[in-house]
């Protein structure tokens, strides 16, 4: 994600919550996995590491949806933030002996659905659950979803820091940008197909955090599919993947998510041409092609814009 927060290894606020992230009570010891009702695997949209299920507002039931939290120690709160108010000194001692004694097994009390939704996408019929969605104990815990954790599309290359992933990131975006100019320049493209390569490149890669392979594939699903021919075709990534960078785009409300490439070409210097999808298509095929053939040689990969179209002179 291109959030701020993804940096510090922590999700945005506006994150869509799929199956197996974890949620918190400001009562509860430990932290524990969301889940989707067994019946059906949820409401049929895939998101995250795995294309687990997405959660709506009403996936807020006790034993189904929210398991346990570990052992319910009530305490006072901060009714603004939900935090536990530390309490010091002799307070603190007493408070503590108490907890000691009292503590019991979560056994959450919830009749209200999460608030704090986004009422903007729904599935079955409900707003779709986000990071900063909150639900309500009756036994006076207030739940919330941990942030920081880390999604398939913001996990990196490996080995890599969040402050080099970045910098991958610009320079690749760099690389593409000055491509890009030459071929609109040389009028090989126009100031439309400009912008949607510019654009799109960027988004795949943000949406693959860095990983160029990943990001060219998405490009290439991209250009192929969007418009008037979009859903024909087979995919780079895959069916699934894609499907997920559509849905990222429409909740970033990226005008690319409508986006028609359809009528969008690349011209050679005779004059001729080729549809935007289909020559993004074939560079794709080609560097598959070249990767197999030189095998256990490997190379750094490129933007595939930057091998369409070359480098600047």
């Amino acid at each position: 994600m291109s959030d701020s927060n993804s940096s510090s290894g922590r999700l945005p606020e506006n994150q869509f919550v799929y199956r197996l992230m974890t949620a918190k009570c400001s009562y509860g010891s430990m932290s524990h996995p969301l889940n989707v009702a067994e019946s059906g695997g949820g409401h049929g949209v895939l998101f995250g590491p795995e294309a687990q299920p997405l959660l709506n507002a009403n996936d807020w039931r006790p034993g189904v949806n929210v398991i346990h939290f570990g052992d319910c120690t009530p305490r006072a709160q901060d009714m603004d933030t939900g935090q536990a108010i530390e309490k010091t000194g002799f307070s603190k001692f007493i408070s503590g002996v108490v907890e000691f004694f009292t503590a019991q097994k979560c056994s959450p009390m919830i009749d209200q659905v999460w608030y704090g939704a986004e009422k903007k996408y729904a599935i079955d019929g409900a707003p779709v659950l986000l990071v900063k969605s909150m639900l309500f104990c009756k036994r006076g815990g207030i739940i919330t979803i941990e942030a920081a954790q880390m999604n398939e599309e913001s996990s990196g290359e490996a080995g890599k820091t969040p402050e080099q992933i970045e910098a991958d990131i610009a320079q690749a975006n760099a690389q593409v940008a000055a491509s890009v100019d030459q071929a609109l320049e040389e009028g090989r493209i126009d100031a439309e197909t400009a912008q949607f390569m510019k654009d799109g490149y960027s988004e795949a890669l943000n949406f693959a955090n860095g990983d160029i392979e990943l990001a060219n594939q998405l490009f290439s699903d991209l250009a192929s599919h969007s418009g008037l021919g979009g859903g024909a075709g087979e995919f780079a990534s895959n069916e699934a993947q894609y499907d997920k960078f559509q849905l990222y785009l429409e909740h970033n409300d990226s005008p690319l998510a409508n986006a028609d490439s359809s009528a969008m070409k690349v011209r050679d210097g005779s004059g001729g041409g080729a549809g935007l999808g289909d020559a993004v298509s074939e560079v794709l095929v080609q560097n598959q092609e070249a990767a197999q053939s030189e095998e256990g040689t490997k190379k750094p990969a490129s933007p595939i814009i930057t091998t369409l179209l070359g480098g600047p002179a």
